[in-house]
């Protein structure tokens, strides 16, 4: 975390120390300067391929997912109660989830412009999925993929203070070629942090 990208915590504007307003002039110019009141985030799930990006400098380039999923019951959040369920997933195939994903990304950037300030005092993040991330600062993420297939007898939960008694779930996935994944990809770039 820098000076120049994360406003600081508990400083309101004005109030600085002469160190910190001195840091600031040397990183930043106040014309191309926007800055923005502290905040508190709060996720729940952050699944494939996504993300929190805080910074003064992001790159997000290149990304791809693709996903099957089949779910008997779904997702399941905070204080459920389940009694004597029955979840069955039937997913027999000759060929399931082909995914080609052969991709040629080429990035050229810019220089960054100016500059917006925003404080952050927590970040809470429940669940994070594959591929997916908090990313706090200058930050370049480039090439991410992210492919799956799920059967999910139940589903996924996410919350807290659940009950399932006395359920029953059964996954029949009976498949020829199951999966079968092509992902050859060329993903170039050039970078400019400020």
């Amino acid at each position: 975390m820098t000076q120049a990208n994360i406003w600081l915590p508990n400083i309101k504007p004005g109030s600085y120390s002469p160190t910190v307003k001195q840091q600031l002039h040397q990183q930043q110019t106040p014309a191309q300067t926007t800055n923005l009141p502290s905040v508190n985030i709060h996720v729940g799930n952050v699944s494939g391929n996504s993300g929190i990006y805080i910074g003064g400098t992001l790159t997000v380039f290149g990304l791809s997912s693709h996903s099957k999923t089949n779910s008997g019951f779904g997702s399941i959040g905070d204080s459920n109660t389940f009694y004597r369920c029955v979840s069955v997933v039937y997913d027999p195939d000759l060929v399931d989830t082909p995914i080609d994903d052969r991709d040629i990304h080429i990035l050229q950037q810019a220089p960054p412009q100016g500059a917006t300030n925003i404080g952050v005092q927590s970040v809470w993040v429940n669940t994070l999925q594959q591929n997916a991330g908090t990313f706090i600062g200058s930050t370049n993420v480039t090439g991410m993929d992210s492919h799956q297939k799920q059967n999910l007898g139940s589903g996924q939960v996410f919350g807290n203070h659940n009950v399932n008694c006395a359920s029953v779930n059964v996954t029949n996935d009976q498949d020829y070629i199951d999966g079968n994944m092509l992902d050859n990809d060329n993903k170039a770039g050039v970078f400019f942090n400020g």
